[in-house]
Formats: structure tokens, sequence, C-alpha cells
């Protein structure tokens, strides 16, 4: 039998570490700058944000944004509305990021790994492109979107990565 130090002691240190690594939750209104909040924030946050204009958003930590918005079925969309954002452009830093159920009225440029673009209304949607540079990027997933204008995915490198169209993907 081992002595209990040896079995409380590697639980103990587990609960520790899952409390500091703990990420938060923040809802945003309309007029607060989610810029501001996720320079503030720590990697792993997520935002609920509210209808609104949120202008342009460039994403260099891991984050999840959720708004109010797209395809999420009548019974479960409990606002009317949409965050709305310019630009949404995810750079290194980003990976493993969310962005769910915004409306982005000119490009979504996924230019990190591990992004998931769900349930948005997007102007274009670039993948493989920063907004400035063509990067690598892998499992990228962009599903169940609207996207007025273009899908492109830059073929520097960006593999694995899916885009899927239909409402029940």
């Amino acid at each position: 039998m081992k002595p209990f130090f040896q079995v409380l002691l590697p639980g103990l240190l587990l609960l520790l570490m899952g409390h500091t690594t703990r990420a938060q939750v923040v809802r945003v209104t309309n007029g607060q700058s989610l810029s501001a909040l996720i320079a503030s924030a720590t990697a792993g946050t997520t935002f609920i944000v509210e209808p609104g204009s949120y202008g342009d958003l460039t994403l260099t930590k891991r984050v999840a944004i959720i708004g109010p918005g797209y395809f999420l079925g009548s019974s479960q969309q409990a606002t009317t509305g949409s965050a709305t954002f310019g630009r949404v452009s995810f750079k290194a830093g980003s990976e493993n990021s969310i962005l769910m159920s915004c409306a982005v009225n000119d490009y979504i440029y996924v230019g990190a790994s591990q992004v998931t673009v769900s349930r948005c209304l997007a102007g274009n949607i670039r993948v493989g492109y920063d907004g400035a540079n063509d990067v690598n990027v892998s499992n990228v997933i962009v599903k169940q979107c609207f996207v007025q204008n273009s899908i492109y995915a830059y073929s520097n490198g960006t593999v694995a990565c899916s885009i899927r169209s239909r409402l029940n993907a």
C-alpha cells in the first residue's frame, strides 16, 4: 500500500494546476472595446459577445469569441441582432481559437493553425493568410458559415483543412 502522501500529493497538484490555469468567461456588451478586453485577458478566455458593432479584430492569442448569432436554430437564439466585425485576423499565437455565431462584413483571415470558424456570416474567408502574409496552417475548420463572396485557401503549405458548407456538417 502506498503512503498517503504518494496518493494525495499528485491529486492535489493536479487540482491546484487546474485552478491556476482556469480560463475566464467574459461578457462583452456593445460599446466595449473587445480588442482591449482580449489584450488584457489570459489565453484561453471565452468572450460572449452581445449584439453590436465591434470594428476590426486582430487575434494573437488563443481565445473563443461567441456571438448571438447565425445558424443557431430558431429555438436556441436568445437575442436578436448580431455581433458584427469589419475584419477578423487570426495571426501567429491565436492557434486553437474559435470564432462562432458572428457577422464579419469584410474578411476573416485565418493565419494560424487549428482555428475553427463556425456558424458565421462572412463577406470572404481566406485560409493560409493572416491579413498581411501567406502562412502555413493546418487543421483549420470552417463549417456552417454563410459566405457572401468567396472562400480561398492559399496553397503555400496549408494542409488538412476542412471547409464544410452543409448546415448539418
